[in-house]
């Protein structure tokens, strides 16, 4: 259990009905999973809006809701919190909840000219030897600029077989698949052609005798095409919960009533 008001911590707060000194289970935006004590976050989807589904939140168990609009009925002795924007509320609470997981990242970036498979390498080497034998092997892919563009990393097409049959050979790391970004465009057809490319690399690695099975490829803009080219994993957050927004300090409100 965590006291709602440090999991609102950073969120836009407008308005607030309620107490948030009470105690919570966990956050929810899928009324059907509510139990006792749970938030319950209203999220204006594609599909449905999460608003229409607050009394039955209520009605499982939830203590608290966030919208941002207050429904028609406030029901007694549950928290109300009224912020600009579910989406963005919605991960700045789950930041809080867990703990900023993000922040306990630890991140290697290479960037360079020349070198930069070399390297790569020697850091699979150490990330392979500082696995502790008792764990299982290290799933990791690798990214593939297709695109080449200066602001992204990765490796090039003609880089990416040494490097994967050199990470393949590490013990404690099990190579997975490919992941890519390309340059953003509208068209459908050129979506594909990216996509098409990073599949062909994905293909030969195979037939070179690894055994990859994850093609992580496709965003919220792209991820149709992306499946139309196999695409085993696609990140469609902005399709789900909306664009990030970060409130200015004057945005932001950490106290209830």
């Amino acid at each position: 259990m965590i006291i709602l008001k440090e999991i609102v911590y950073k969120v836009a707060i407008e308005a607030v009905k309620g107490s948030t000194e009470i105690s919570v289970n966990k956050i929810e935006f899928d009324s059907r999973k509510i139990q006792e004590n749970d938030v319950f976050v209203a999220i204006r989807g594609t599909l449905s809006n999460g608003h229409d589904f607050i009394e039955k939140a209520i009605n499982l168990g939830a203590v608290a809701i966030v919208c941002d609009t207050f429904p028609d009925v406030i029901v007694t002795g549950i928290t109300y919190i009224q912020v600009k924007d579910t989406n963005s509320a919605l991960a700045f609470m789950a930041t809080n909840f867990y703990d900023s997981p993000s922040s306990k990242l630890k991140l290697v970036g290479i960037t360079g000219t020349n070198g930069k498979t070399t390297t790569t390498a020697l850091l699979g080497k150490i990330m392979s030897d500082a696995r502790p034998s008792e764990l299982p092997p290290l799933n990791i892919c690798l990214q593939v600029n297709i695109s080449e563009e200066a602001s992204k990393s990765g490796a090039s097409g003609q880089e990416l077989l040494e490097l994967a049959l050199n990470i393949n050979q590490l013990p404690h790391l099990r190579l997975r698949g490919l992941m890519a970004i390309p340059a953003p465009c509208s068209d459908f057809t050129q979506q594909r052609d990216q996509f098409r490319q990073v599949r062909v690399l994905f293909e030969q690695l195979n037939r070179h005798g690894l055994s990859l099975d994850t093609l992580s490829i496709g965003m919220s803009g792209d991820f149709a095409a992306a499946i139309a080219e196999g695409a085993t994993l696609v990140r469609i957050g902005t399709a789900i919960f909306g664009a990030r927004s970060t409130p200015s300090p004057t945005d932001s409100a950490t106290e209830g009533t």
